[in-house]
């Protein structure tokens, strides 16, 4: 099972936010931050939703990360 399974994309995006870049955490403007995530998503081989992803916690709270099915 990988570490963020069943949590949310705005668990993710918050830590992203929290933690990077390590010398000023939360220095980004959000929308950096909505990159990064967009990119670990597609790197990761997740698939595309019907909707762009916004820069929003709650927003993002809404979606759960997991494993595809027979992994």
């Amino acid at each position: 099972m990988f570490l963020w399974a069943d949590r949310s994309l705005g668990d993710l995006f918050s830590s992203i936010q929290t933690l990077m870049p390590t010398n000023a955490p939360n220095s980004l403007p959000a929308e950096s931050y909505l990159s990064i995530l967009a990119y670990i998503l597609e790197a990761n081989a997740f698939p595309a939703g019907a909707r762009e992803l916004v820069a929003n916690p709650d927003v993002l709270g809404r979606i759960r990360i997991t494993a595809k099915p027979g992994l």
